[in-house]
């Protein structure tokens, strides 16, 4: 095998837990913007049809939960007062960023 191949898959290793890392906190983090989102993970897990989790253990393959994944109707039930209204506030900034750099 090539040195630069091994050295490559190493480096792929360690960006993998990395990742895997950062997913993990985002996970201890998230229901505390989106107190519902533990009850929201009940009910999909009692859903037969439903399936949340892909059968990977890998971290490109995990679902996320942010807020623009979940059903706008949920929202209100999953975040906390306000946390749509600022996602919307910070997609309108960025829109007027990218077209302020055009």
């Amino acid at each position: 095998m090539d040195t630069a191949t091994i050295q490559q898959e190493g480096l792929l290793m360690e960006q993998h837990n990395v990742l895997h890392l950062h997913i993990r906190a985002w996970k201890l983090v998230a229901p505390v913007y989106m107190p519902g989102l533990l009850q929201y993970w009940a009910d999909l897990a009692d859903r037969p049809s439903t399936t949340t989790a892909r059968g990977s253990s890998n971290p490109e393959d995990m679902e996320l939960w942010l807020l623009s994944h979940l059903a706008s109707a949920s929202w209100s039930i999953v975040c906390q007062t306000g946390l749509a209204d600022m996602k919307n506030l910070l997609q309108t900034a960025q829109c007027q960023d990218a077209l302020n750099t055009v």
